[in-house]
């Protein structure tokens, strides 16, 4: 399963942590190596857009991201493609923009919506109802991540819109519920959830952020840091509980990072003539995408293997940058590339190796 970071004007967040101890990794082995040779297809825009971004996919091949169109040439509305062809999920309110982050295996897809009353409000759309205003703590609020059990993630402002960030769990039961933070931080952000319950994000008072795990029974961990770090966040989590995201090292770069089932941190490292690396999905079968920067507009797409380390992913022919943003069990990995950002396509990756048996512990 997998998040995406996500940075709006009402919602931005601030990088930054405390060090925290990393003990010793101890993964489990992968039952066969793989050789990610794989097949980049382009995903069509909806109709008469310009670009496209691809954020997740389902078990079945469902994807969600946003594409613009012709009647919405400078806005960008959720999308999801079913066998390839892009779905317009519209707006909330009649709002102008609205962005998909996350899609479970129903094909039910979270994110958010601008509306008419200028407000960002976090969304579920679903085949039998549509898109869903899924409420707020007060303020403007943002879905990251849905599982398949329906139950969604996300953050929202607390009381107003100057007010703290908190994240949230909503169930149509539920509906929104505050998470909270960790002690003496202000803010929280949840980023995905897996089947079992678990929620990982991280919690902040600027300039310090932490990764942080809700546990099925609402606790919140610290993750921690690589050693010497001084900050972290936790992108996603699979149903091992594996989490994946970034954490800065000693000299303050960032390094792509895995936390075990037993919360060991293991350094992913970087892309040749990468700085930073990122982490954003990790399978069942342990393999890891994500994305590494040698400068803010060239991002360079990348999936990482047990045994054999960060290999990058290659993106559409004379494309200048990748980004790798979700993969699932079947190895079907999503994001985009392009030439420059306001062509960006949505992309989608299908293994052309051999099968990957799902580690067993």
């Amino acid at each position: 399963m997998r998040s995406t970071s996500i940075t709006i004007a009402a919602l931005a967040l601030v990088a930054g942590c405390r060090d925290a101890a990393a003990p010793t990794p101890q993964l489990p082995r992968a039952t066969q190596a793989l050789q990610f040779e794989s097949a980049v297809v382009e995903l069509p825009t909806l109709p008469g857009g310009l670009s496209a971004t691809a954020y997740a996919i389902n078990a079945r091949g469902q994807i969600a991201g946003w594409s613009t169109s012709a009647t919405a040439l400078y806005y960008s509305h959720a999308t999801r493609w079913t066998k390839d062809e892009p779905d317009d999920l519209g707006t909330l309110d009649g709002g102008t923009t609205s962005y998909a982050y996350d899609i479970n295996a129903r094909g039910d897809v979270v994110g958010w919506s601008w509306t008419s009353a200028n407000s960002v409000r976090a969304f579920r759309f679903t085949d039998e109802g549509g898109m869903e205003d899924l409420g707020t703590l007060g303020g403007q609020s943002n879905a990251t991540a849905i599982n398949d059990n329906g139950v969604v993630v996300g953050y929202s402002r607390l009381g107003s819109e100057s007010g703290p960030l908190h994240a949230f769990r909503w169930t149509r039961v539920t509906g929104m519920q505050d998470l909270g933070a960790l002690p003496g931080k202000a803010n929280s952000f949840a980023f995905n959830i897996n089947n079992g319950g678990e929620i990982v994000g991280s919690s902040d008072t600027p300039p310090g952020e932490t990764a942080v795990l809700w546990t099925k029974r609402g606790e919140i961990i610290d993750l921690g840091t690589l050693p010497g770090g001084s900050s972290s966040r936790a992108m996603a989590i699979n149903d091992r509980g594996e989490a994946v995201g970034v954490s800065t090292d000693a000299s303050g770069l960032s390094h792509a990072v895995l936390w075990t089932a037993s919360r060991a941190i293991v350094d992913l490292g970087t892309l040749p003539g990468a700085v930073t690396t990122v982490a954003n999905a990790v399978n069942a079968a342990g393999i890891v995408v994500g994305s590494g920067r040698s400068n803010l507009f060239q991002p360079r797409g990348f999936v990482w293997i047990e045994d054999e380390g960060l290999r990058e992913v290659a993106g559409l022919p004379g494309a200048t940058f990748t980004m790798v943003n979700d993969i699932n069990n079947a190895r079907s990995a999503v994001g985009a590339s392009g030439a420059y950002y306001f062509s960006t396509r949505a992309v989608r990756w299908e293994p052309a190796g051999p099968p990957l048996t799902v580690r067993i512990p």
